[in-house]
């Protein structure tokens, strides 16, 4: 798999932080700067319209302490792999933060976890920071999986923010079509790429 598959179009440094403690919890962080305006990347983090822009679809979110929240998983014949969730702190436009639960899914356990988006207006633009906290044995499992992900979303919010795609959906259909793939193949060559890259940086390898 070429450099370009494994880090997407942006060349981005594997930028995704972990803080691991086996069996406890494990952080994962990411940083990164936009070129778009505060209104427009809160819109992309708040509302389920603005969340197809890089995220697979958000059924709901509501935008209120103790709000449901439910977010579609790449396997959607399985509903015990669908996210779901409460709104624990709002700010517009600086802080959502939401747990995210999940049912057991791969062979792993059930999952409970809390993502965390932080807003700030910095130069030219906005930056965004990621933080997704993994409760008890969660990360043993999934951390390094939820640091491809992320990383592949945000490289897309990138390409969409800059105008060269859409939305997320276009993101993978024409990227697949570039490389000759279907888009189900692409997106999974991607997440693998990804995910060995990241588990290569943080020492560790799938369970």
């Amino acid at each position: 798999m070429n450099k370009e598959t494994i880090s997407s179009e942006n060349s981005y440094d594997l930028d995704g932080v972990l803080e691991y403690r086996e069996g406890t919890y494990s952080t994962l962080t990411f940083k990164r700067h936009f070129k778009a305006d505060k209104e427009r990347l809160w819109w992309a983090v708040s509302d389920c319209q603005g969340a197809l822009l890089w995220l697979n679809p958000v059924d709901k979110l509501e935008l209120t302490v103790g709000g449901a929240f439910s977010i579609r998983t790449y396997d959607e014949n399985n509903p015990s792999a669908w996210t779901s969730g409460i709104v624990t702190e709002v700010e517009p436009p600086n802080v959502l933060e939401y747990t995210w639960n999940q049912g057991p899914y791969g062979g792993g356990p059930a999952m409970q976890s809390k993502v965390r988006y932080k807003l700030e207006p910095k130069f030219d633009g906005t930056t965004l920071t990621i933080t997704h906290v993994l409760y008890d044995t969660a990360g043993d499992k999934y951390a390094v999986t939820f640091l491809a992900n992320w990383h592949m979303h945000l490289d897309a919010l990138t390409q969409v923010l800059s105008g060269k795609y859409q939305n997320f959906a276009e993101y993978i259909e024409r990227r697949a079509e570039e490389s000759g793939l279907s888009p189900r193949e692409f997106l999974m060559n991607l997440v693998i790429g990804l995910y060995g890259a990241y588990a290569k940086k943080v020492g560790r390898s799938r369970s």
